[in-house]
């Protein structure tokens, strides 16, 4: 009957959550997408930089994740967040909603990859 430890707030760095998101998605990808430069994204990546609160929301909101994640704490990755209503979306945009909640983490950010080179092809 002794007292528990309380858990560690900070459970590991910007740095690793941020590679963990970004997984081997080119940097000139990260880069359109994100408005940060590919040295600054390497930076980041290597923990030489970390990003000012801004930066870092705007990291967390293209991704879909807690900033506080992110930020390296010891926290649920996704925001609580209600269940997308597909009510008024075409039948393709509605069926590649439900498609996406019955994958895994590793199946989306993989399709989130694909998704951002298709995107890239639109601007050349």
């Amino acid at each position: 009957m002794g007292i528990e430890k309380p858990k560690e707030a900070w459970s590991t760095t910007f740095a690793e959550r941020f590679k963990e998101l970004v997984g081997d998605t080119p940097y000139r990808v990260l880069a359109d997408r994100l408005n940060i430069s590919k040295s600054t994204i390497s930076a980041y990546l290597t923990g030489e930089r970390s990003p000012k609160v801004p930066v870092l929301k705007s990291i967390a909101n293209s991704f879909g994740v807690d900033v506080l994640w992110l930020m390296g704490m010891n926290v649920p990755k996704y925001k609580e967040t209600p269940d997308v209503s597909v009510e008024g979306m075409n039948e393709d945009r509605a069926q590649l909603i439900q498609t996406i909640n019955q994958m895994s983490d590793d199946q989306v950010r993989a399709l989130r990859a694909i998704a951002d080179q298709v995107l890239s092809l639109r601007e050349k």
